[in-house]
């Protein structure tokens, strides 16, 4: 990703906005200028971006995670899986239930 779009996606967009990441004018200037920044700095603003270093293709933030494919996934989706499972587990339990009993008793 070219250093200008990662700077505008992690929310920086002038000397005043990097200094409050602890970016100087000097690493600004040469980010925007020279298209140069440290690893150590690229990794931070990737972070604040919404990327991870772990997860390739993924964009994460505002309580949505963006996959590869495209698809948007909620904070509430991801909280409400457990629920589903458990939830589609019993209903199988129940339907092996009936189909034994149909077995056992003809």
């Amino acid at each position: 990703m070219d250093i200008k779009d990662l700077l505008r996606e992690a929310g920086i967009y002038s000397p005043s906005h990097a200094k409050k990441i602890g970016m100087s004018r000097y690493q600004y200037n040469n980010a925007i200028h020279h298209q140069k920044i440290s690893p150590a700095l690229r990794e931070l603003l990737e972070l604040r971006a919404g990327y991870h270093p772990h997860w390739q293709g993924f964009k994460i933030g505002e309580g949505i995670i963006a996959t590869p494919t495209g698809e948007l996934i909620t904070k509430e989706e991801i909280d409400n899986m457990r629920w589903a499972e458990k939830l589609a587990y019993e209903r199988g339990k129940e339907a092996a239930e009936k189909v034994q009993l149909r077995l056992a008793w003809g």
